[in-house]
């Protein structure tokens, strides 16, 4: 199964977060990513207005202990909100491995 898969996955590598994504025609109602020539997620936005791709956030993410440092590190939207979209862009910025897509 592609689930067990990318656990044993994200076990194996020890990234700070795993992003699964899948194509969507219009994925503005979910997160859309951005990927940088290797493929590697390099930003993501929440519901956007202006599509950066058709590769939506799938509602599923595998974490390690490096969530606890990101959900400190953001603060609220303008939803007055602690976003997903938010902790995952800071992991993704961050210095330590994040997995992409594969």
């Amino acid at each position: 199964m592609k689930d067990q898969r990318a656990g044993g996955e994200f076990r194996r590598a020890r990234p700070s977060a795993q992003i699964p994504l899948t194509h969507m025609p219009d994925p503005r109602a979910f997160g859309v990513t951005e990927l940088d020539a290797g493929d590697t997620v390099i930003a993501l936005e929440g519901e956007p207005e202006h599509l950066r791709s058709e590769l939506a956030l799938v509602a599923v993410h595998l974490l390690g202990p490096a969530v606890h440092e990101a959900v400190r590190a953001i603060r609220p939207s303008g939803r007055d909100k602690l976003e997903m979209a938010h902790a995952l862009q800071y992991l993704i910025s961050a210095p330590v491995p994040t997995c992409g897509p594969r």
